[in-house]
């Protein structure tokens, strides 16, 4: 399995545009990995899933996920699992279900609009209905969304983690993971894993980049003086050049969401 990990490169990295952009660190040497998995120790950290509850997502993904999830590393590694779900909890019969198959690792509780889920109350209606209808993605999407853009941290689930890793229901490992990733982010003194990152559609973030770069020219206290723009911006931060990374499979640390 591939771990990825991101940091940040000191200011002087933009004096010279020809510099090659190592601003995302990859290292697939597992050797390396397993030296810094210590078997008698555990980061403070938990597995983040947050769950449907709509249509066969429990019987047809989550429950076969928590299963490969147990075989592949977590009988091994032991750590929490948090199952989130908006609405209401399942049942009795679900829920220790869901324990047998986690080793007993896995804990359900509630997301409310209070934690994150759903619009913010100061968007107007019709502003909601009219994006729905013009560009898409179901309101439960967004709000997954928004969720993961760092309300998660604020659960009462999480609160007293300072690792995460999010996972979703339907994933599969297709190897077993032999060493701990989140001893191998300390080790290696990286905050933040991630899996994906590619150019986005631009009929989606219409507007982005412009909001974006009036928050930070009004809050100016918000821009870090180490900030490296290559990735995003390919002329000093002029223009988006469409660069992202998907948060999904992502290794988070605290300090990465308590920074913004």
């Amino acid at each position: 399995m591939r771990l990825s990990a991101a940091h940040y490169l000191p200011l002087s990295s933009q004096d010279d545009p020809e510099a090659p952009l190592s601003i995302f660190v990859t290292n697939n040497d597992v050797s390396l990995f397993k030296s810094l998995s210590d078997p008698t120790r555990r980061a403070n950290a938990t597995l983040l899933i947050l769950v449907s509850p709509r249509g066969n997502v429990l019987a047809n993904e989550l429950m076969p996920t928590l299963s490969n999830i147990e075989d592949s590393f977590n009988n091994r590694l032991g750590y929490p699992i948090q199952l989130l779900i908006d609405g209401e909890l399942p049942s009795q019969e679900v829920m220790e279900e869901t324990r047998r198959l986690s080793g007993g690792k896995a804990t359900w509780s509630l997301i409310t609009p209070e934690q994150g889920w759903g619009a913010p109350p100061w968007i107007p209606r019709e502003t909601i209905e009219d994006s729905l209808a013009r560009i898409g993605f179901a309101e439960g999407y967004r709000s997954m969304c928004r969720f993961y853009s760092g309300y998660f941290w604020k659960h009462p689930a999480v609160a007293k983690y300072d690792w995460v890793w999010r996972l979703d229901a339907g994933v599969r490992f297709h190897c077993d993971l032999d060493y701990d990733p989140f001893l191998v982010m300390e080790g290696l003194n990286k905050t933040f894993g991630y899996s994906i990152a590619q150019k986005d559609q631009d009929y989606v973030n219409k507007g982005l980049w412009k909001t974006v770069k009036k928050f930070f020219q009004e809050h100016k206290e918000y821009v870090a003086a180490d900030r490296d723009l290559r990735f995003i911006s390919d002329d000093r931060g002029g223009t988006w050049n469409r660069n992202i990374i998907y948060n999904n499979f992502e290794i988070s640390h605290r300090s990465v969401s308590q920074a913004w």
